[in-house]
């Protein structure tokens, strides 16, 4: 053995570098520092490390020093050549002589290495279980290898085993953990996606429910509101005619000119309640014919989204400072008046949102195969209690007698009708923003 290997311990300079191949997460790169590191320590000229594929029952080479670049990699069939004779026998050899190395090469490249005038050769064992094989030679130019050499690297590779066992261990470990983690992540991503999933299901069955019933309300409604609004306008003629009638007999008393005085104040405010009424129930029934059968046709959002804007400029004008920003957008395919509705619903909500004057935003956009159109304002927000709820059918946070709770819960069956989404943030005094994600290209149903 060399005087380097005595000189510098380089048993102990090996289990210094089996603690740092330790914390690799590369097995092959802490495999091939460390078979550099026994090979200096012996002076040898090349080294070869070879590992059992228990799958197969062959080793395999997987890392070396000086060797054919096509070496790493190769397979050995336990018997065959020197290291597949050592993995047969297990017992370590010394071979000093040239090797005949015709028998485990292939015939060209035979001539294209250079062959060993010394070598050694060890089995790694681990609890009596072979791992692998591992070689070590010297070439002409150097002295060759001595029965020292053989039995001192003995000592050598029953720790080298040990580390290499424990390196893959550890390193197998990793893999799991990340494989885990990986595991988990795609888990509570399903879970998301499961409780989205859940939550539009429950909402699209409340939806058809309440259309049922929004349309059966609508219907019977709808008849006594018809005649209660022909006869306000008969007994209002009736009385007119009536008070006529008296004031052409003489002059009318006191209680008379009260009813004269009265008369269309009440009529006009009858009038007001019937339109209110009249208001609600056409309400419920576009709600309830949101599955009614339209044609679909390529429409220009853009151009819908001007259409709503005019529609809703009443209370626009009224409440606050309009910016639209529309960018070009595609066609997609969907029912242009119902869009619009949507459209209009959320211009009118955030007009109604802002305590005072205020702004309303209007962007449109595409990312993808998706185009998407969004309002925005600086209004009163909401907070996480009322933001669950916006969707359900009749909620609402207005006063008594100001909104009847179904704009966004149209507007929602409505874009989930087009296969779209809408995304909502708001916060309590910080404002609303409502996106309305469409496809470009509506899947068959």
């Amino acid at each position: 053995m060399s005087d380097k290997l005595s000189k510098l311990s380089w048993l102990e300079e090996l289990y210094a570098l089996s603690r740092t191949a330790a914390a690799a997460t590369d097995l092959d790169e802490a495999l091939v520092a460390m078979l550099k590191h026994i090979a200096e320590g012996f002076a040898a000229g090349s080294g070869t490390l070879a590992l059992m594929v228990d799958a197969e029952q062959v080793l395999e080479i997987v890392a070396g020093t000086d060797l054919p670049a096509d070496a790493i990699g190769q397979k050995v069939q336990i018997g065959r050549g020197v290291l597949g004779g050592v993995a047969l026998e297990g017992k370590p050899v010394l071979i000093n002589g040239q090797l005949d190395i015709s028998k485990t090469s292939r015939p060209a490249a035979v001539s294209k290495r250079k062959i060993p005038t010394s070598s050694m050769c060890w089995p790694l064992h681990v609890k009596g279980k072979l791992i692998g094989v591992m070689s070590m030679n010297r070439f002409e130019v150097h002295a060759p290898f001595e029965e020292r050499d053989l039995q001192r690297g003995s000592i050598m590779v029953n720790m080298l085993a040990l580390v290499i066992e424990n390196l893959r261990m550890h390193i197998d470990q990793q893999h799991r953990i990340e494989r885990l983690s990986q595991l988990n992540r795609e888990l509570e991503e399903t879970n998301r996606r499961l409780a989205q999933t859940q939550a539009q299901l429950v909402q699209s069955e409340k939806m058809a429910s309440i259309g049922q019933l929004a349309a059966g309300v609508a219907h019977e409604i709808n008849n006594p509101i018809g005649y209660v609004a022909a006869n306000v306008r008969a007994l209002e003629s009736y009385a007119k005619e009536l008070l006529q009638r008296l004031r052409d007999a003489g002059p009318l008393d006191g209680s008379l000119r009260d009813i004269e005085e009265d008369l269309p104040g009440l009529a006009g405010e009858t009038r007001e309640g019937l339109e209110r009424v009249r208001s609600i129930v056409q309400n419920l029934r576009d709600f309830s014919s949101v599955d009614v059968q339209e044609q679909w046709e390529q429409v220009d959002l853009n151009a819908w989204v001007r259409s709503a804007i005019e529609l809703a400029q009443p209370e626009l004008s009224a409440r606050a400072e309009l910016q639209c920003t529309l960018t070009p957008l595609p066609p997609v395919s969907g029912l242009p008046a119902q869009l619009q509705q949507v459209f209009r619903h959320l211009l009118v909500n955030a007009a109604q949102a802002l305590r005072e004057r205020g702004h309303v935003a209007v962007t449109t956009g595409r990312e993808d195969q998706r185009v998407w159109v969004e309002v925005r304002d600086d209004g009163e927000g909401m907070p996480p209690e009322v933001l669950r709820r916006i969707f359900e059918p009749f909620f609402t946070t207005r006063p008594v007698g100001s909104g009847t709770g179904l704009g966004l819960s149209l507007a929602y069956s409505i874009v989930q009708k087009h296969q779209g989404t809408i995304d909502v943030h708001s916060e309590a005094g910080k404002g609303s923003r409502f996106r309305v994600w469409l496809p470009m290209h509506r899947c068959a149903a």
